[in-house]
């Protein structure tokens, strides 16, 4: 028993906090609501029943617009099911799979090996262990809140557009006299602070830092990602060439000082012997801009949609680069 805040998809709970409300600028609510999905409305129950004027607070919006909010974010089940993949090493065709509570997954999979005869022992020893395994790579891994996230699209995908998505904090914040009186009720905000944390797994690991809104270590792994790649490339080119002179080249050596963007144009053009798309290379230059602001002046601020599109860029970008090999 207790009071709970609530997450809701159609009918069903995806999510409760009890006793409490969820912290501001909780990631996950971030991706699902806007700062205008609140709403301060009359509480027609209390009016139905005792003939009170009082007013409550949510936020509401509908299936529709957060699946459009999770497409725009490349949380779809197939990309997020990818990214999971990348970073547990486990494939893509099992995710769904080994997501699975144990006990469903028990009932899909073991229970029928389990009544039957001996034959299937092995075969169900197996499976048990794979579960086992695979649970471990899953929690050990730093998958960010992409776990999270896809069991809220698996259910918005379950559920019809028209569905509200409510989230319901009545239990907590009870109801005021005054529709002013929840003004200080501010639990989303479309752009944020950024929190800081270090790792190292480049392109996945920004992918990661997304969902977490970590904005400021996105852009940060973005740009290593690409100096990797950078670095890829120049290091067969080097063998090549180091094989096709017979004596030692080290284009890595070349290019220490030159910068960035000048040795992604040069790899691009001049090695790959293709053509720089100029578009994308403004984008580059502009989230290696932001990059730049947080690492020599500390940024702090950053929008959701520019992350989202580094991201998109710096992916096809690394494509392209990845490609010269």
């Amino acid at each position: 028993m207790g009071d709970y805040s609530y997450l809701l998809i159609g009918k069903l709970e995806a999510m409760s906090w009890k006793y409490e409300l969820p912290i501001e600028n909780d990631p996950l609510l971030n991706f699902i609501f806007l700062s205008s999905d609140k709403v301060v409305e009359i509480d027609t129950d209390l009016e139905e029943e005792e003939g009170v004027i009082e007013y409550n607070c949510k936020y509401r919006t509908t299936v529709f617009e957060v699946k459009k909010r999770f497409d725009k974010s490349h949380f779809t089940i197939k990309e997020i099911d990818r990214v999971i993949s990348e970073v547990t090493g486990i494939p893509i065709e099992n995710i769904e799979i080994f997501l699975m509570d144990f006990d469903i997954y028990y009932d899909t999979f073991l229970s029928n090996l389990e009544d039957s005869e001996h034959e299937n022992q092995n075969e169900l020893e197996d499976l048990h262990d794979k579960k086992i395994e695979f649970d471990y790579k899953i929690k050990s891994s730093e998958l960010g809140n992409y776990i999270e996230l896809r069991v809220i699209r698996e259910m918005l995908d379950h559920s019809d557009n028209t569905d509200l998505v409510v989230l319901d904090i009545g239990e907590i914040v009870g109801t005021a006299k005054k529709p002013e009186d929840f003004d200080d009720i501010m639990l989303v905000k479309d752009d944020l602070k950024s929190a800081t944390k270090i790792d190292k797994k480049y392109l996945e690991m920004a992918k990661i830092h997304y969902t977490e809104y970590h904005f400021d270590l996105v852009y940060i792994e973005l740009f290593i990602s690409v100096e990797s790649a950078l670095n890829d490339c120049l290091r067969m080119k080097s063998k090549q060439l180091s094989k096709e002179k017979g004596s030692y080249v080290n284009l890595d050596e070349v290019f220490k000082k030159v910068k960035l963007m000048d040795k992604i144009r040069f790899v691009i053009s001049f090695i790959g012997k293709q053509k720089l798309d100029e578009e994308l290379m403004v984008s580059i230059k502009e989230a290696y801009h932001v990059r730049n602001s947080k690492i020599h002046n500390n940024q702090k601020n950053f929008k959701r949609s520019d992350a989202i599109k580094a991201i998109e860029d710096v992916e096809k970008l690394v494509a392209i680069i990845n490609g010269l090999n």
